[in-house]
């Protein structure tokens, strides 16, 4: 990709808390910005994009799709950052599949917003959103295990 924009940035390792990393490569090009804005990028995106109106037969996918960018499946919890819009959207429609989360704002004054759910909620909510086999393959393996881990017959209940 370096080689591909013409950028002569170096790539770097980034260590993080958690003992892994990632490689970072800056690249500051305005012609880069403007044509990426052209094209329907927008800018900080994070601070300001809503929730489109998805007919109802592919709001799950939607997510899904947010989920694979966005999401976190952790040990014993799962995930979903972005704009309040968009996280309180996910968190309702789970709730009308009756799942239940929390929806709070990130503790570092930023305008990114978090849903969290454990147990029961995030199996149910990973079983719709994965169980078809479709989804980014790290993203779609890491559920499949996690709803694997904790079967009913861990004690989870089904949702009504």
């Amino acid at each position: 990709f370096r080689l591909a924009i013409g950028s002569e940035n170096p790539i770097r390792n980034i260590n993080t808390k958690t003992g892994t990393f990632h490689r970072e490569l800056r690249v500051t090009s305005l012609q880069m910005v403007e044509d990426l804005e052209r094209l329907g990028i927008i800018p900080n995106k994070s601070l300001v994009l809503k929730c489109p109106d998805v007919p109802k037969e592919f709001q799950w996918d939607f997510f899904r799709g947010e989920f694979d960018g966005d999401g976190y499946v952790g040990p014993k919890t799962i995930s979903l950052c972005g704009t309040k819009d968009i996280v309180e959207a996910f968190a309702k429609l789970c709730m009308k599949s009756g799942y239940s989360s929390q929806v709070y704002k990130h503790s570092r004054g930023t305008a990114t917003w978090y849903m969290r759910c454990s147990g029961f909620n995030a199996r149910g909510i990973l079983k719709i959103m994965y169980g078809g086999g479709l989804g980014l393959s790290r993203k779609r393996d890491k559920a499949l295990a996690w709803i694997s881990k904790f079967s009913n017959k861990d004690g989870l209940r089904e949702a009504a």
